[in-house]
């Protein structure tokens, strides 16, 4: 681990971060696996600060972490840290403009909501293949239209469109600097995750993409929206001059969400079979976090797939398992695990 540490740092070194962004610049960065976590000057034992891909507050910095359980290129994985250094300096400017993934729970997946979300994109998509500002214009006024009915979905979408789609963006951007063809199969990728109508559940994982595909049509347009992440409050897409298209007729095609509610039944089954099967019961007074890529409402029930964090009589407490919150009853039933 301590080599590919290394490995790491020496991509880095060649990473122009002023570049990428207006003031980002490189934070410090920690590899964990179950056992270990090494840091720049030292490894300590594994504890529980340290949990997914994301950045944290460690000894008065901030701190970006990723943890190693599979291949990965190194190109890819600096890119992936440099995101995750991006969010380290978000919060170091501590922009506003962070979702509230609670929110998400209760976001709207029906047909109305969805279908347009995916056909405003696909103006998006061309107006990143055309190089055309009309089609951006398009994208633009679907979306405000959508917005008169969808308020709530929209402002979550744009406001992880935003804090991930810059850090996306810059990571997408260190590849193309560290491995160009590498950088052409994210690229593609990509194009072919938005024009895929599955990809739009969960709408955070979408969100990263439409974000990053609004960064990089405005780059090729020679677009400047690079800006103090301290005092901004706009959504990145709102920083791009549009024109409002009145009347825009919207293609008639077949849309169903059935996989959708695939999903949900799955999830039903899900939920009453850890429910049916545990008998491990803890009682909470709230709820301060759990991992927004893998937690799903339903129900009345919260599921989370690896972890949550809860307090109950003023302590902060930690479940790193699969597990079901009752979010009437206010009680947390955890998967049960097998005799040792």
């Amino acid at each position: 681990m301590r080599e590919l540490y290394k490995q790491i740092e020496d991509r880095l070194e060649k990473v122009k971060f002023e570049e990428l962004f207006k003031d980002f610049k490189r934070y410090d960065f920690a590899l964990y696996n179950d056992l270990y976590v090494y840091l720049s000057d030292k490894t300590i034992p594994y504890d529980n600060r340290f949990i997914g891909n994301t950045a944290i507050y460690y000894e008065n910095n901030y701190l970006a972490i990723w943890r190693i359980d599979g291949d990965i290129s190194i190109d890819r994985l600096a890119s992936k840290l440099i995101h995750e250094m991006f969010h380290a300096f978000q919060m170091d400017k501590s922009d506003s403009r962070f979702p509230n993934e609670f929110k998400a729970l209760e976001y709207r997946y029906v047909i109305d909501n969805v279908k347009l979300k995916y056909i405003e994109t696909k103006h998006l998509i061309d107006a990143f293949i055309k190089n055309d500002a009309n089609e951006y214009a398009i994208f633009h006024s679907l979306r405000k239209n959508r917005n008169d009915f969808f308020k709530e979905e929209v402002e979550y979408e744009q406001k992880v469109e935003t804090i991930e789609g810059m850090a996306r963006f810059v990571e997408i951007m260190s590849l193309k600097h560290l491995n160009p063809s590498l950088y052409a199969i994210e690229i593609d990728e990509m194009l072919k995750k938005l024009g895929n109508k599955r990809s739009y559940h969960p709408i955070r994982v979408i969100s990263y993409e439409i974000g990053a595909l609004i960064m990089l049509y405005a780059k090729q347009t020679h677009i400047d929206i690079g800006h103090d992440l301290s005092s901004e409050t706009r959504p990145i897409k709102d920083m791009i001059q549009a024109n409002y298209i009145k009347n825009i007729e919207i293609e008639n095609e077949e849309f169903d969400i059935d996989f959708i509610t695939s999903f949900y039944k799955d999830l039903d089954k899900a939920i009453s079979k850890l429910i049916r099967e545990s008998n491990s019961n803890h009682e909470f007074d709230f709820i301060i976090g759990f991992d927004p890529l893998n937690t799903h409402y339903y129900n009345g029930y919260l599921y989370c797939k690896h972890f949550i964090l809860f307090s109950k009589d003023s302590k902060n407490q930690f479940i790193k398992s699969e597990c079901v919150v009752d979010m009437k009853e206010k009680r947390i039933i955890e998967k049960k695990m097998p005799d040792n």
